[in-house]
């Protein structure tokens, strides 16, 4: 399966089935531009009672905003998305403390998502 495409899309929100919640919410957004379906848009709902990836990004707490490339880059854990903030890569919008406060919970949704890697088409990307 592609690479952020719908089927991804779903299989990622199946990975994170089981996933501790915090017990307040937090919405995640990610925007990835330049890829080969065009611009996407999902977030990560962070509770109050799962952890759940859903379209689109209306209403995140935090959007995180990166290009294809470092994208897949990330995913395949050959980039640091800290890395790629400090270089500018990756520009962030909204309340960027709320990512420093729930450090936790995004590593083990990232942990997550690196279990589709095998199963996942990066579409000649890098």
């Amino acid at each position: 399966m592609r690479y952020l495409s719908d089927s991804w899309l779903q299989a990622a929100d199946q990975a994170l089935e089981g996933l501790e919640p915090l017990p307040v919410g937090l919405l995640v957004g990610y925007v990835v531009t330049g890829g080969p379906d065009g611009e996407r848009r999902y977030s990560v709902r962070f509770g109050p009672d799962a952890v759940r990836l859903v379209t689109g990004t209306d209403n995140a707490d935090v959007v995180l905003r990166l290009d294809w490339d470092l994208a897949v880059g990330v995913a395949l854990g050959q980039d640091s998305a800290q890395r790629a903030f400090l270089d500018g890569g990756l520009r962030l919008a909204g309340d960027v403390n709320l990512l420093l406060a729930h450090g936790p919970a995004l590593t083990a949704f990232e942990d997550r998502l690196a279990t589709l890697r095998t199963a996942t088409d990066f579409g000649g990307a890098l």
